[in-house]
């Protein structure tokens, strides 16, 4: 069914939270959301900072709420879908894109590369093969996805927190985040670290999916990448740069901007399975249910259309996913 009003009670095990960019603690309320692509049933509510805009869930899970969510979440069979996430095409382009960024604006030699939260290993393993003198290491707490990195060669896999990593200060080159700091109630620790391993001159390389991309602004509740509560914070760039300045990494060197393929076909797809799909409200009613799964049936060759054409021209400039590189400070 659709997504709740905001009028829904707070889910259990959850905290009021201030901005994590901030640190205002004026919520405005923009909309419920759930994880329409895990189908999970429990309403969040999503707001923007009323003093600098970032958007965040309010409330959030309690840290032991989160360990239990991530506790279960790779799976067997959900490993097996982010395997084949990360070996189709469009995430094989997001990988060689950030290393083709990370090799133009990096200072030579790079002696290592550290990415954190590196997953499955294979952008770490794209970025290795591009900076070949580097040694590649991740940093991955869900064994599953860290026993499937660490079979790859080209790189190394350390199976404990990055807080408290055993790694020599301004000893790293390259430290990548790739979607990571959405996870994070408070990213400010993990940004702080970050920059006490990364040497002066040296680079950070951050992705999120973004506030202020066409198909976000454009859904809202129905942008399928809210994925509550997994993603507690959606940045944009002002505010994902006023955190790194804050944390030592001053000078941006690259901001870039693409975007998911066929944006609008899923959004449609996914509206369409859960107003009228087996499991929605309707799915009795046939009155109500047919018309729509007819409408989504004829409306599918223009979707693809739009994402074929407008859709990969507004992903260009305007797109929901923000790369970031800055320099540590020197």
């Amino acid at each position: 069914m659709p997504p709740p009003s905001l009028e829904q009670p707070a889910p259990p095990d959850t905290l009021h939270v201030a901005c994590a960019v901030c640190g205002a603690d004026c919520p405005q309320p923009a909309y419920t959301v759930r994880d329409l692509i895990w189908d999970e049933p429990t309403p969040w509510q999503f707001v923007r900072c009323g003093d600098c805009g970032h958007g965040y869930l309010d409330p959030q899970p309690t840290p032991a709420a989160l360990t239990a969510l991530y506790e279960g979440l790779y799976t067997p069979d959900k490993l097996d879908v982010m395997v084949k996430i990360g070996e189709g095409r469009f995430d094989r382009r997001l990988q060689h894109d950030r290393a083709k960024a990370i090799a133009a604006v990096a200072e030579q030699p790079v002696g290592r590369i550290l990415d954190v939260g590196c997953g499955v290993g294979f952008s770490l393993q794209v970025l290795a093969r591009a900076l070949p003198e580097a040694e590649a290491v991740g940093v991955e707490m869900a064994g599953p996805a860290a026993d499937k990195a660490d079979e790859l060669p080209e790189i190394t896999v350390l199976k404990q927190p990055f807080m408290t990593l055993k790694m020599a200060a301004s000893s790293v080159d390259v430290l990548c985040m790739n979607h990571l700091l959405e996870h994070l109630s408070d990213p400010r620790p993990q940004l702080s670290r970050a920059a006490e391993l990364v040497r002066s001159g040296g680079l950070i390389e951050i992705e999120v999916p973004q506030l202020e991309g066409w198909a976000r602004s454009t859904f809202g509740r129905w942008f399928w990448c809210h994925l509550p509560p997994q993603h507690l914070q959606l940045f944009h760039l002002a505010g994902l740069t006023r955190l790194l300045a804050e944390s030592g990494f001053s000078e941006v060197v690259t901001v870039q901007r693409t975007g998911y393929p066929i944006n609008l076909t899923v959004t449609m797809s996914l509206f369409i399975k859960h107003t009228a799909g087996s499991g929605s409200r309707f799915a009795r009613n046939w009155l109500v249910r047919g018309p729509i799964l007819l409408a989504g049936v004829l409306a599918m060759p223009l979707t693809l259309l739009f994402d074929a054409t407008a859709g990969a021209l507004l992903n260009r400039t305007q797109g929901d996913i923000l790369r970031v590189i800055a320099r540590r400070d020197r």
